[in-house]
């Protein structure tokens, strides 16, 4: 009935083909191509409705506690994003694949930036570069969402989040842990669900989402073309 492809990001398109000639609903681990023209190519082999992105973070405890905090808040949001990579020294086995490492681990952190806005982008103002060991970008919505992503390249970072709203500050730091400040500057901090210590962070209810499109329910998975969306984004913002 199903197939969970998590190889080699060298090897996801070749693996990709041979699987798509069957009518199995497939789980993909990120991402779908080492880069954008790749993407493009999944998206257009056979039985693509049937594949699916393993977007793990989308189904953390915090992530989820925060989309319902927003969804009762409907003014203008500010989020930043801060992302840090290291495409120096991997292993040889992903050495043919450093200069779209972007695509290949940054895709987690860049899918944040459609996930937690509104609307359309309409505007993408991008400052630095790869070689200046910083990458950052503001990305305005049409809802009047700005988002702000930094990317810190070769050197030690975080990786988190904030979204600041009229009357909430909220943090994601590290991503497991969400972190609400008011305006009056009540702090609160949430307790990570269990389902989320037990097991990897997130997949436990990713892979509840994957059972119900096996057995053809409504559920919140993101398919290939979200994918091709989100591979698009980052070719804009690094423009490689």
């Amino acid at each position: 009935n199903a197939v969970i492809c998590a190889v080699n990001e060298i090897y996801t398109f070749k693996i990709l083909s041979e699987l798509s000639k069957y009518n199995w609903k497939i789980l993909c681990e990120k991402p779908l191509g080492i880069n954008y023209i790749e993407s493009k190519k999944i998206s257009k082999i056979r039985n693509n409705k049937n594949i699916f992105l393993a977007l793990n973070r989308r189904y953390y405890s915090s992530t989820i506690l925060l989309k319902r905090f927003l969804k009762k808040n409907d003014s203008k949001r500010i989020i930043e994003i801060n992302d840090q990579e290291i495409n120096k020294n991997l292993p040889l086995n992903k050495i043919k694949i450093s200069k779209y490492w972007m695509y290949c681990n940054s895709i987690h952190l860049i899918d944040f930036i459609y996930y937690l806005s509104r609307g359309k982008i309409v505007k993408i103002i991008n400052n630095g570069k790869i070689k200046d060991d910083y990458v950052t970008s503001k990305i305005i919505f049409s809802s009047g969402d700005t988002i702000l992503y930094k990317a810190l390249w070769n050197r030690p970072g975080p990786w988190n989040i904030s979204v600041s709203t009229k009357k909430n500050y909220y943090l994601l730091k590290p991503i497991e842990n969400l972190t609400k400040i008011e305006l009056n500057r009540r702090i609160t901090s949430y307790k990570i669900d269990e389902l989320d210590i037990k097991f990897k962070p997130g997949l436990y209810l990713l892979m509840i989402e994957f059972i119900k499109e096996i057995q053809n329910k409504k559920n919140s998975l993101v398919n290939v073309n979200y994918s091709t969306k989100i591979m698009k984004l980052i070719n804009k913002i690094y423009n490689v």
